[in-house]
């Protein structure tokens, strides 16, 4: 059976125990009550209806792209040379 962990009717996660286990034995009785059954076609990002059903998102959401970083140097990018020793 699967599970889904549904927040503001949008599923956030979706879990299925290992073969022979049970949600039960997978977590604690407080992560338990976060998640509830559904079908096995549900994934992340589902409506969960007023009627208890879960639809497909209307469109695939857009992926969040990580921020671009600027990396800074405090060492002199000139040329530098060796003088003779």
């Amino acid at each position: 059976m699967k599970y889904a962990r549904v927040l503001d009717s949008v599923v956030q996660e979706v879990f299925t125990p290992p073969a022979g286990l049970t949600i039960e034995d997978c977590f604690t009785p407080q992560v338990v009550v976060l998640f509830e059954p559904c079908p096995d076609e549900v994934e992340q990002n589902w409506i969960k209806e007023s009627d208890g059903s879960f639809v497909a998102p209307p469109f695939p959401p857009e992926p969040i792209a990580p921020p671009e970083l600027e990396v800074k140097s405090d060492i002199d990018s000139s040329p530098s040379t060796v003088e003779n020793l």
